[in-house]
């Protein structure tokens, strides 16, 4: 952090002097904060306060905050949700910068804790000031010792280059504590509660310009401000700083379940997923992910490509490796035949030069052989990380054997070493210390390895891309658009007059009142053709039987049109009926979903993915949040299975995917200038036609909102 330009959190992150209410000698929560404090290590001014006593735990005790020697930068308080809401409005007044409200009976919770939280808020923005929480634990920052912490600190804490940011503070202990013993440092954890004031974006800000720390990890129930998480995100890319979030609430049930924690709105779960991809955000799915996955990237090693060799003294765990590689996403590329050759020499007779590689049973009597291993996979341009797995974390004597020559060959080679076992349980210090001397980071799990060494892989290959060209950003083009007064839904009609001056295909078409005039504009257009009601009022044409499908002569047309009419009048009654769209019966293509919905606070997300009849079953659809640019539209068409059924499957194929790019790029334009107006934009199906043929948009509808 620069020594001239101050950081907005610096009070509350680094306080040079701390005071603590609600402590008492008898022992509550603001006495625990007082003994994390000082066995911290804290070297700045500390005070407690409470009118009952001249001293708690050593620490002079003063009755009130205007009794204070001197104005501390951070006031702790433990006291009852109501007695802390007086406590801050007496903060505030004494000009006190910083604080922490640990009590729950907010937001989280009903009654009137919503209105005291709402007065707190009021309370510190008037002021200026930055709290934590309210319902947390606090703050520990391991560098300074500034400890206002109110749960159980397990020991060692030790100093290191992680940074926790942690919606739920029991998280703590389940992260924090399965790391003892196992390398990674803390420089920083907070517990951010309800985020009242300061919410988790600020904090990943203040960690991302703390020197010491290297890697952020975040327990997200629900981000209040999306855009501002992105803003940090993307800044975390540019610095080369991990970002390891395990986002709660993937399920319907599990955000219900988070609303009724902390009071905030969980989302959908696509969007973050979204947002994650686009900003390089490695999303953990569980606890154990999580761990491992820090473990991995605290060791400040960097893979120097994406492909990665793993060996194992076992053929069956090196076929249970090379599954979990497969369903993982870890690419485990063949040895090249110069490699082939080196596994070859160094294995015995009977030994595949694979990768996942069996070395064997002899490298029990011959520790010799992982060394030559290591080199000959190492050497090969594919390979950026050579992984070794141990049967079990505990070590016998040949695993330290393995670990001092995993920790020799580390010495001499320029690419990371990684060592772990496939299961989980305990911990060898000789082996983590041996290990750790030359930063080569122990796993535990199998399945839990595989994903950090795939993530790992992708974090590097995310920030590669973030910092090359990502092609024309779709922006919008800075027009303001003429939308017609009062109306909240463009039908097909207006919005295919809309769509079409960004770009976008339509099928030819055009409008009828009358029946005889709709067989008229059918022949002009060509047999066969389609109709279909033209109602702002009906979004679902096909089931108010809104749509007739291959008419092939003027007296079909005809009787198709009276029977749409009847059918749209008898659905909605109150409908505003404008006549028929007729087209030009599409040619044959690749039905792609593509649209645009708003997803509360993240705002207008772009979705892409299959399309046609069971879009809603296959959810193959992939977000990102606006504006997009040609790189984000690319990922997302190879996000799912589309990028690869475009290329051709059966006999059929390939479909134009560069004027899907396109396509994507233009809706996100004509987006862009219906700006905060729009709710929801959709193109489906758009046919994607031959490779060369470019797309072919069959219906749109845009929602407005008021």
């Amino acid at each position: 952090m620069s020594e001239t330009q101050a950081h907005p959190l610096d009070a509350l992150m680094a306080p040079a002097s701390i005071a603590v209410i609600g402590a008492s000698p008898r022992g509550n929560r603001g006495t625990v904060i007082l003994r994390n404090i000082r066995e911290r290590g804290f070297e700045g001014a500390l005070y407690a306060i409470n009118p009952k006593y001249g001293e708690i735990e050593g620490v002079p005790c003063f009755p009130s905050i205007s009794a204070l020697p001197t104005k501390p930068d951070f006031l702790a308080i433990a006291l009852p949700a109501a007695a802390s809401v007086a406590a801050l409005r007496e903060a505030a007044a004494a000009g006190i910068p910083a604080g922490l409200m640990i009590a729950g009976g907010f937001a989280e919770g009903s009654g009137i804790g919503a209105d005291l939280q709402a007065e707190a808020q009021q309370i510190a923005r008037d002021a200026g000031m930055k709290i934590c929480g309210p319902n947390c634990y606090g703050i520990v920052n391991v560098t300074t010792g500034a400890a206002p912490y109110s749960g159980g600190i397990v020991e060692p804490l030790t100093r290191g280059n992680v940074g926790f940011v942690l919606q739920s503070g029991a998280l703590t202990h389940a992260l924090h504590d399965t790391l003892v013993g196992r390398g990674p440092g803390i420089s920083a954890i907070v517990t951010s509660g309800n985020e009242a004031v300061v919410e988790l974006a600020e904090y990943v800000d203040w960690l991302l310009d703390d020197p010491n720390t290297d890697v952020i990890a975040l327990f997200i129930e629900g981000l209040k401000n999306p855009a501002r998480f992105a803003e940090v995100a993307e800044k975390a890319l540019r610095l080369g700083k991990p970002i390891v979030a395990l986002k709660a609430g993937r399920t319907e049930r599990g955000q219900r379940a988070t609303l009724a924690h902390t009071g905030s709105v969980a989302g959908s779960d696509a969007a973050y997923e979204g947002l994650f991809c686009k900003l390089g955000v490695i999303r953990a799915e569980d606890i154990d992910d999580m761990r491992e996955t820090l473990v991995l990237l605290a060791s400040g090693q960097r893979p120097v490509g994406d492909g990665v060799a793993i060996a194992s003294i076992s053929g069956g765990i090196t076929t249970m490796l090379t599954d979990l590689a497969e369903t993982c996403g870890l690419n485990t590329p063949a040895p090249s035949a110069e490699t082939q050759a080196k596994l070859a020499a160094a294995l015995p007779d009977f030994g595949i030069a694979n990768n996942p590689l069996d070395t064997t049973g002899v490298l029990a009597e011959n520790p010799a052989i992982l060394a030559a291993v290591a080199e000959a996979f190492l050497s090969d341009p594919q390979v950026g990380c050579f992984a070794l797995a141990l049967n079990t974390p505990l070590g016998t004597e040949g695993h330290r054997i393995r670990a001092r020559m995993m920790a020799e060959a580390q010495a001499g080679i320029d690419k990371p070493l990684v060592c772990f076992s496939v299961t989980s349980y305990g911990v060898d210090p000789d082996v983590v210390q041996t290990l750790g001397e030359q930063r080569i980071p122990m796993l535990m799990g199998a399945r839990e390895t595989v994903l950090a060494l795939s993530r790992w892989v992708w974090f590097e290959e995310r920030r590669r891309a973030f910092a090359a060209d990502r092609g024309r950003l779709a922006a919008g083009k800075g027009q303001s658009l003429a939308l017609p007064a009062g109306e909240t839904v463009l039908a097909e009609r207006e919005a295919t007059a809309l769509l079409q001056d960004y770009g976008m295909s339509f099928t030819p078409q055009g409008a009828a009142t009358e029946a005889e005039a709709a067989a008229t504009l059918a022949e002009n257009l060509g047999f066969p053709v389609v109709l279909k009601i033209d109602s702002p009022d009906i979004a679902h044409k096909t089931e108010a039987g809104g749509v007739k499908l291959g008419l092939r002569d003027a007296g079909e047309v005809k009787a198709a049109f009276a029977e749409i009419m009847t059918s749209a009048a008898a659905y909605d009654a109150k409908a505003r009926i404008d006549g028929v769209l007729v087209q030009k019966m599409a040619p044959k293509g690749f039905e792609v979903l593509l649209g645009l919905t708003r997803h509360g606070a993240f705002g207008l997300q772009m979705a892409v993915g299959i399309g046609g009849t069971f879009v809603e079953i296959l959810r193959q659809v992939a977000l990102r949040p606006l504006p997009v640019s040609r790189a984000d539209a690319e990922e997302m068409v190879d996000e799912t299975l589309l990028g690869d059924l475009l290329g051709g499957f059966r006999g059929s194929g390939p479909y134009d995917r560069a004027a899907l790019i396109e396509a994507i790029l233009a809706l996100s334009d004509a987006a862009c200038d219906l700006g905060d107006r729009l709710d929801e934009l959709d193109v489906n199906p758009l046919l994607v036609l031959p490779e060369g043929q470019g797309v072919m948009a069959l219906d749109a509808l845009i929602v407005l909102g008021n």
